[in-house]
């Protein structure tokens, strides 16, 4: 069985909630993640936002990664989620949920024998390191998930990684 659930927000629930944050169910946590690129190739930034049922930040990250394109950011910021989250106090006692926007990155990480032979490693990596904990991954719309989608683009001004912790 799979360490991992499937859901696609976006598709199944019906009417404005889709698009707007849900809180996760008790015992699980909700990273959104987000990555974000200047003109498509250029200076990028990778977010993530841990938040518990009451919509409270528990971790916040952010990091400037360089030049690179859309698709190596939106991989990169799940990764580093994953990373976070199972080295965190909360990887024993929740399940995570995490949220992103991009459709190409849950399509390979659902399916990782679709995934073009560049991205191949890393998404590898990515179930590699969730096969330690219990999570799910949903696609939501851009606007579920403003917060981390608005912190991502400023974050491509930044040349320094921050993490907050609450």
């Amino acid at each position: 069985m799979s360490p991992y659930i499937l859901r696609s927000f976006c598709c199944s629930l019906p009417g404005p909630a889709k698009d707007a944050w849900l809180k996760p169910p008790t015992g699980s946590l909700k990273f959104n993640i987000d990555g974000a690129v200047v003109e498509g190739f250029g200076k990028a930034d990778i977010r993530r936002i841990l938040r518990n049922e009451y919509n409270e930040s528990l971790l916040t990250f952010s990091k400037y990664i360089g030049f690179t394109d859309a698709t190596s950011a939106e991989l990169l910021a799940f990764k580093e989620a994953c990373v976070l989250f199972g080295e965190s106090k909360w990887v024993e006692s929740h399940s995570v949920i995490f949220e992103s926007d991009c459709s190409l990155v849950f399509r390979w990480l659902t399916q990782p024998n679709l995934v073009s032979s560049i991205f191949k490693q890393i998404v590898l990596d990515c179930l590699d390191v969730c096969s330690n904990f219990r999570w799910s991954l949903n696609i939501v719309p851009r606007t579920a998930n403003p917060i981390a989608d608005k912190l991502a683009k400023t974050g491509t001004n930044r040349s320094f990684p921050w993490v907050w912790k609450a």
